[in-house]
């Protein structure tokens, strides 16, 4: 082996495994976020002290965390992320019973739970299901699979360029063309500010709203 091949293999391997690190932070990031969320909207539901703090919880947050990224102006976006993704929960919950994030088994379970809630209240028998329309199952699919699109192919800094978006299905539309773009945070900006869903006449027709992810060839119908 030349000297020169091993350097390049040596800075190939290093550049890659870097990459792939980076990503892995980012995802953990990511749900470690959408999980602060979900710890705060619980509170301000069950929290036997809830009231004594009100409108001020956040701000009370932001004071007594000493922790890096956690301000009040994120607090708020990981609460507002957890209220626009709840379907996210299912990746977390399956995070958590796979052993990859050790959190806590009271986690889990809560999680667990919140899951069997979320799919009761959309079919309240199981042999509903057999009876439910193809096109509602497969929505419901998709809308579980894009969020874990989200998780896996987006950063937090692109999220927070969704979550002011109040149109869920404008909102779905941008996560799809980033994450089949590839897009950049800035580009991801750019086409927002553009217009592009409004452009795309996808608002009066969002039957078409059709995307091939690049995985597995599945097809993801939003519907909302």
């Amino acid at each position: 082996m030349q000297l020169e091949k091993l350097i390049l293999q040596i800075q190939s391997l290093d550049g890659t495994l870097k990459h792939e690190a980076n990503k892995a932070v980012n995802r953990l990031l990511t749900m470690r976020n959408w999980l602060i969320g979900y710890y705060i909207v619980e509170y301000e539901q069950k929290g036997e002290d809830r009231a004594k703090y009100g409108d001020t919880l956040l701000n009370v947050l932001s004071a007594s965390l000493d922790i890096k990224g956690l301000s009040l102006t994120n607090l708020k976006l990981n609460r507002l992320f957890y209220i626009a993704y709840p379907q996210i929960h299912q990746t977390v919950s399956d995070e958590l019973q796979n052993n990859t994030i050790q959190i806590g088994q009271t986690l889990s379970d809560q999680l667990q739970i919140f899951d069997n809630q979320s799919n009761s209240s959309l079919l309240s028998t199981p042999n509903e299901l057999e009876n439910t329309p193809t096109q509602i199952v497969q929505t419901l699919s998709a809308q579980f699979e894009l969020a874990k699109k989200i998780i896996d192919k987006l950063s937090f800094s692109h999220i927070t360029l969704l979550l002011p978006i109040d149109n869920e299905l404008k909102r779905a539309f941008y996560a799809i063309e980033a994450i089949k773009g590839t897009w950049s945070v800035r580009e991801l900006k750019r086409q927002i500010d553009s217009l592009l869903f409004e452009r795309s006449g996808m608002s009066k027709k969002p039957e078409q709203l059709l995307s091939q992810l690049d995985t597995k060839a599945e097809k993801f119908m939003i519907v909302v």
